[in-house]
């Protein structure tokens, strides 16, 4: 099983010059379903989004919903549906002229590399991640050409992605009883190449397993919640490197890692979270003062600021520390 956050979902990747707005609403409507877990809903926006951009012969809007859907199929577990268009998909956007589009063509085989990931189908998985991953570095190139700093950005955070989803793929890893893996992104605190990774996770039922594999390197899981570590479908995890200077506050040590849980809301009874940007990351904890009003404590720097506001960022709450084993 492999989760994906929404900034990985494929159809959430797309590059669109100038849609078709009925159905570039419809599409972020069955994005936002999606998300949110109504899948029923969410397909019958995407495919109203199909028919119409299939009438209007907008074809990568047809491409794009085509994603769309294969993305719900993927989530409702349907791998054969989601299969079947996400090749119409990349069949299309194959045949759209000009370097901007090799960047949609890369979301597509992007997809199809992670429906044969889930199908077991290694050498296609493969093959579709090379594809990817090769799409991607035109389409950066391109951006960077241009001076879009973000899609640059993001194309560079895919290949790695999927870079690391290959190494997955080539590692063996043996599955008995009621076991299977989760993949999950990992975010490291240094930079470099090694930025990001990911994190591989035993599971038995809904239930982590005592390690966790990150990159190369086994860590022992030690739970924060006083029970079992839950995996539950639906919700979004990620798993991060403690940074040095918040060690001694949470009780980590350094190369230590923290498996986290997204939160929808500033919670100041929690210990700590971690809270992300697009471009930033911070370990802290929210305080709320006798009036009622919420701050935010940085563990990195030791500032105290006013609420997060409504900036666009993530926040994270603590399941697991995860301990190097050697």
């Amino acid at each position: 099983m492999i989760h994906l956050t929404a900034k990985l979902v494929p159809s959430t990747l797309f590059w669109h010059n100038a849609p078709l707005d009925s159905v570039h609403r419809l599409l972020e409507k069955a994005d936002r379903l999606r998300e949110a877990g109504d899948l029923r809903e969410a397909e019958r926006h995407a495919e109203d989004a199909r028919k119409s951009s299939q009438q209007a012969r907008a074809h990568i809007e047809h491409a794009a919903a085509l994603v769309c859907l294969s993305d719900i199929y993927r989530d409702m577990g349907k791998l054969g549906p989601a299969l079947r268009c996400g090749r119409e998909a990349y069949d299309i956007l194959r045949q759209q002229p000009g370097l901007p589009q090799r960047h949609n063509e890369a979301v597509a085989a992007y997809n199809m590399g992670l429906i044969h990931h889930l199908l077991g189908n290694h050498v296609d998985a493969l093959n579709w991640y090379q594809t990817a991953r090769r799409m991607f570095e035109l389409a950066r190139e391109y951006w960077a050409a241009r001076g879009n700093v973000t899609r640059v950005r993001t194309c560079t955070h895919l290949e790695r992605w999927i870079r690391n989803l290959s190494n997955c793929l080539t590692r063996t890893v043996e599955h008995s009883g009621f076991h299977s893996t989760l993949i999950i992104p990992a975010r490291l605190m240094g930079g470099g190449n090694d930025l990001f990774s990911v994190a591989e996770l035993k599971i038995s039922g809904y239930f982590l397993g005592q390690h966790i594999v990150i990159g190369n390197r086994a860590f022992q899981v030690h739970t924060l919640t006083g029970e079992e570590v839950a995996i539950r479908r639906g919700e979004e995890y990620r798993v991060f490197e403690v940074p040095e200077s918040a060690c001694p506050t949470i009780e980590a040590e350094k190369g230590d890692y923290v498996l986290v849980q997204r939160a929808q809301r500033e919670d100041p009874t929690m210990r700590y979270c971690v809270v992300e940007g697009a471009s930033w990351l911070d370990f802290g904890r929210f305080q709320r003062d006798a009036t009622g009003t919420v701050s935010f404590e940085s563990l990195l720097t030791g500032r105290i600021i006013g609420g997060l506001g409504d900036g666009d960022f993530s926040i994270y709450h603590p399941i697991a520390l995860l301990k190097p084993t050697g």
